[in-house]
C-alpha cells in the first residue's frame, strides 16, 4: 500500500475509491474495502482508501468528542493488511469542512485523486450538507464521470458493526464482544515507565504504561486478562486500569501489567498488550493481605483463559 500523505503527493492513474475516518478497522470497514477491491479487479484500476489524519469532530468542535479506538500510525498498519494499492491522508480542516458534497466530488475525488468510481458505505455521508446521500452522491456522479456504487451493509449477529459500538463495549469492559467487532482483539502499545514497585513489594512485579502517552481509547477499569507482546515474544499477562483505591485516595488512572513467568527489567522498552477478558471490576480492599489473595485468584483466572508457552527458553 503507498500512503499519500496530502493532495500535493497526489499523481494517480484513474482508481477506484472509498472514503471515511476508518476508526477501529473493523469488520465493517473490512468488508467495504474488500468490495472496493471487487470493483477494482472489475475494471482493471488501482483501489485507493481516503481517510484523514484527525477526526473531523475534532474540527467541528462538536459536543460529542469521540476516544480513539485507533492511533494515526495503527490505523494505517490495519489499512495496509487490507491491502489497497493507494491511502490517501487528507488535512481534514476548516476549509474542506465548508465543502458541500458535490464540491468535494469535483475538487478533491475527480480533480486531484483522479477517482473514476467511488464505493460509498451503506449510511457514510461528506461534505457539509449533511443531509445529502447516496442519490445525491449519484447523480453529481454522471455529471462528474464518477461512477458512485453503493455498498451493502455488514452485518454480524444480523447487527451492524461500528465504531460508536465498539466504544460502548469498551466503556463497559465487554473486551471480548468488542474483539468479535474488530476481528481482533482490542489493543494498546506504549513504553514502560517506573511506578511505585508497590506490585513487587506483594510479589507481583508491574510493568506501568503511561496512560496519557497512549493516544487511544482504554477499556472500563478493571482487571484482564491480557496477551504481552515484548519483542518477538508473547507472555500470559494480568493487567489492571484504574486509580488503585487500595493504595491511594483519588489517585490518576493507571494502566500496569503483570507479565506471568517474567522478571526481567524491561524500563523504556515497548510493551503491546491485547485484552483477551475483564476478570472483575476494580476493588477498595480492606488491607494487602487482602489484595495479595484476590491477585493470587486473578493469577489462576489468567492462566486459565490466556494459555501460551510463556517459559523463557532454556541458556546454552
Amino acid at each position: 500500500m503507498k500512503i499519500l500523505k496530502s493532495l500535493a503527493d497526489a499523481q494517480l492513474p484513474p482508481c477506484v475509491a472509498t472514503i471515511g475516518f476508518f476508526d477501529g478497522v473493523h469488520l465493517g470497514h473490512q468488508d467495504l474495502i474488500r468490495q472496493v477491491e471487487v470493483v477494482a479487479a472489475e475494471h482493471q484500476l488501482p483501489s485507493l482508501i481516503i481517510t484523514f489524519g484527525q477526526h473531523p469532530r475534532r474540527v467541528l468542535r462538536t459536543d460529542y468528542q469521540p476516544e480513539m479506538l485507533n492511533t494515526p500510525k495503527e490505523k494505517l498498519s490495519l489499512l495496509a493488511h487490507c491491502h489497497p494499492d493507494y491511502c490517501c491522508v487528507l488535512d481534514f480542516d476548516t476549509r474542506m469542512a465548508g465543502m458541500t458534497s458535490y464540491e468535494f466530488m469535483d475538487r478533491v475525488l475527480k480533480q486531484q485523486l483522479n477517482v473514476r468510481y467511488l464505493v460509498v458505505g451503506y449510511d457514510h455521508h461528506f461534505g457539509c450538507d449533511m443531509n445529502h446521500g447516496f442519490e445525491q452522491y449519484a447523480e453529481y456522479g454522471k455529471e462528474l464521470g464518477i461512477g458512485v456504487i453503493k455498498a451493502s451493509q455488514f452485518l454480524l449477529d444480523g447487527k451492524p458493526v461500528s465504531s460508536s459500538a465498539i466504544r460502548f463495549l469498551l466503556q463497559v469492559g465487554d473486551v471480548t464482544q468488542a474483539a468479535r467487532l474488530l476481528g481482533r482483539s482490542y489493543s494498546v502499545e506504549g513504553k514502560v515507565v517506573r511506578g511505585q514497585s508497590l506490585g513487587r513489594k506483594l510479589g507481583f512485579p508491574t510493568a506501568n504504561l503511561d496512560v496519557h502517552m497512549l493516544h487511544k481509547m482504554l477499556p472500563l477499569d478493571g482487571a484482564y486478562a491480557t496477551l504481552v507482546t515484548l519483542g518477538d515474544r508473547q507472555y500470559a499477562g494480568m493487567a489492571n486500569i484504574g486509580r488503585r483505591p487500595t493504595v491511594e485516595h483519588e489517585g490518576e488512572r493507571t494502566l500496569e501489567v503483570h507479565i506471568l513467568n517474567f522478571a526481567d527489567d524491561i524500563y523504556d522498552q515497548d510493551l503491546h498488550l491485547d485484552f483477551e477478558r475483564r476478570i472483575r471490576a476494580e476493588h477498595r480492599f480492606a488491607s494487602y493481605v487482602e489484595l495479595t489473595e484476590q491477585l493470587r485468584k486473578d493469577l489462576q483466572r489468567v492462566e486459565q483463559i490466556v494459555v501460551i508457552d510463556s517459559q523463557p527458553p532454556m541458556a546454552d
